[in-house]
């Protein structure tokens, strides 16, 4: 799969489990739902928090994730009609 194709589908995976998702719960719908994503992930998840698409918002027993909205609450690549 391209590599940005991958981390479309990383980010559609991560919006879709809601406001706050664990990576454990990440890689389980990747393996469960594209498994052939596995071996790459882990480049594709490293680019997504370099680029600010992907931020840690809790640091506890589980350390959350969130997907980085911009200014106005929306998604960066999701254009205003």
């Amino acid at each position: 799969m391209h590599e940005k194709s991958a981390a479309s589908y990383v980010l559609e995976i991560c919006r879709s489990r809601g406001r706050q998702f664990s990576l454990r719960d990440i890689v389980s719908r990747i393996h469960e739902l594209h498994p052939e994503l596995t071996e790459e992930f882990p480049s594709v998840w490293g680019d997504l928090v370099r680029r600010k698409k992907v931020r840690v918002c809790y640091t506890g027993d589980t350390l959350l994730y969130e997907v980085v909205m911009t200014s106005h609450g929306h998604h960066p690549h999701h254009k205003q009609h």
